[in-house]
């Protein structure tokens, strides 16, 4: 195989060079079900100009491995090398290796893809014999592609987190109906990233590709890379029911009030519920609580009572939704507390 020895694969146009490089790509017949179709490849690939002949074991790619959603790790390796010699210089050589771990692991939970992990790591190495004089313009690059198809029954909120170092790639998730008729979403990152992104997605049949790629070029005088080169790339992906809470809430003030563990999206509310160690009638604990939705006040509480519930009204479904409650506790002379959670939106 030939993969492209341009880092114009970025963005989009990697889709377009790993297709060339013939990696494994998402089939062309959609599968309902939690995790289907779903493989995972690695290669590695040399280029030179026309002028120059490549010797050695040069293009090589892994078979494509299925996983499943079960959270058993599936790796693909490769490793391989080439020598690129000038036809007419023959001192005018460069040597080139090669080497692409890529680790995917998936889980679900109540009949819908739960988790992704994608774990790349590329070790590229190239030395010209002639430095930025040599005229053969090689190249040597790692990929790692992983996809598959998978069904929601409900829509759900992907949360997206990527680190990347070295790398830069791109992260695909399409309706299946196909990117006109359909929806497709894109997540781009770069040689150094450290993102969060979250993605809605309608109930639906989905495709999903993850696409990494490190070039190790020639040097230039206008541009030497360092040899050796490594990347790295870290990618997670959780999906959520819509307005669940990002994560447990924080704060002291928690052992008073229990915040919900998701929004009424139908309502557009959210609920807290005051517990046992609230106290009620002359053990009341707490004096007043102040609730807040993104830092403006929403409603105070004087003297709750355990199990009350006090309700917060009119929040955005289009948007994410921080509550934070401050306590004043009954107690002369004793602390503030606080207790705060994250809600992901409806829409």
């Amino acid at each position: 195989m030939k993969i492209t020895s341009s880092v114009r694969a970025y963005g989009a146009g990697l889709a377009v060079a790993v297709a060339a490089a013939g990696l494994v790509m998402v089939p062309t017949t959609a599968h309902a079900g939690v995790l289907d179709t779903a493989s995972s490849q690695a290669a590695v690939g040399f280029s030179a100009s026309g002028g120059c002949t490549e010797t050695g074991p040069g293009d090589a790619t892994s078979p494509a491995t299925p996983f499943a959603a079960d959270g058993v790790p599936v790796t693909t390796t490769v490793t391989s090398s080439a020598t690129v010699t000038h036809n007419v210089d023959n001192t005018d050589v460069t040597t080139m290796t090669g080497t692409v771990s890529n680790t995917v692991r998936a889980t679900q939970l109540g009949g819908a893809l739960r988790t992704l992990e994608v774990d790349v790591t590329t070790q590229l190495s190239l030395l010209s014999s002639k430095g930025t004089a040599q005229a053969c313009g090689a190249s040597v690059t790692a990929q790692g592609v992983d996809v598959g198809f998978f069904d929601l029954p409900t829509p759900k909120y992907v949360t997206a987190h990527i680190k990347s170092k070295g790398a830069v790639g791109i992260l695909i998730l399409q309706n299946a109906a196909g990117p006109v008729a359909g929806t497709i979403q894109q997540v781009q990152y770069f040689l150094h990233s450290n993102l969060t992104q979250r993605i809605y997605l309608p109930a639906g049949t989905w495709i999903l590709q993850v696409q990494n790629q490190n070039i190790l070029q020639a040097p230039t005088p206008a541009q030497t890379m360092t040899s050796p080169s490594k990347s790295t790339l870290n990618l997670d992906l959780v999906f959520d029911d819509p307005g669940v809470a990002t994560e447990v809430a924080k704060g002291s003030g928690s052992k008073y009030l229990d915040l919900a563990d998701g929004r009424a999206c139908a309502a557009g509310s959210v609920a807290a519920t005051w517990t046992a160690k609230a106290g009620k009638g002359d053990k009341r604990k707490v004096k007043k609580a102040i609730f807040r939705v993104d830092g403006v006040k929403a409603k105070v509480v004087k003297k709750p009572k355990k199990k009350q519930t006090t309700t917060l009204t009119g929040l955005d479904p289009d948007e994410m939704a921080e509550v934070s409650v401050s306590l004043k506790l009954v107690e002369k002379g004793a602390d503030k507390l606080a207790v705060e959670r994250t809600y992901l939106p409806c829409t």
